[in-house]
């Protein structure tokens, strides 16, 4: 998620208080962000109450924000922040669509989007999809979100780490430990993973 279209004057409108230039900043941003929100939260409702609390804290802090140029990855950690808090308070289970490499393949369904072979085979699917989903949602929130952004949303390791301000070890940590935690969860489900190498 970068963004696109996103331009200085606009972001300069928004905070000088132009209510029209934040409306037009809302229409801009708020597919990627229900798309990265719905990836963590796996549920509309949810999705829906998060995206309008992260949209009201941008439109509250970006004032506050000096550095403009900076304004995707903050607002990403809005996401991010209001993703957990919702998930805390609510005792809400964000679920991933995963397929055996821990890539998601889209913000809907698991897999390439062919059609089953047999109804067995959809019933397959469908219960290693509920595996996923479960395997998932037991990870600690910052390896969830480190995950998300790692595999979903292909951030770097630098870019990750200053969404979730911390260093770029603790990242690396968090999706290591996300990795080891669902093939020891997942055992036989995942099939021809890579390693754990993690790019840079």
């Amino acid at each position: 998620m970068r963004f696109e279209g996103i331009h200085r004057e606009l972001l300069e409108a928004c905070r000088g208080g132009n209510f029209d230039a934040f409306e037009e900043l809302c229409v801009a941003v708020q597919r990627d962000l229900y798309g990265f929100i719905y990836s963590v939260m796996r549920n509309h409702d949810d999705t829906d109450e998060v995206l309008q609390e992260t949209l009201l804290r941008i439109h509250k802090h970006l004032p506050q924000l000096e550095d403009l140029d900076k304004f995707p990855g903050w607002a990403m950690r809005i996401a991010v922040n209001q993703c957990n808090s919702h998930h805390t308070h609510n005792n809400a289970k964000a679920l991933y669509s995963l397929d055996t490499e821990i890539e998601v393949q889209n913000e809907d369904v698991v897999g390439t989007g062919r059609a089953p072979e047999s109804p067995r085979d959809a019933m397959a699917r469908t219960e290693t999809k509920e595996h996923i989903n479960i395997a998932i949602s037991q990870l600690p929130p910052k390896q969830r979100a480190a995950i998300v952004m790692f595999e979903v949303e292909e951030r770097s390791i630098r870019e990750i780490a200053e969404i979730l301000e911390c260093s770029e070890g603790v990242v690396k940590f968090n999706i290591h430990e996300a990795r080891k935690k669902l093939r020891k969860s997942l055992g036989p489900l995942l099939r021809g993973e890579t390693g754990g190498a993690v790019r840079t």
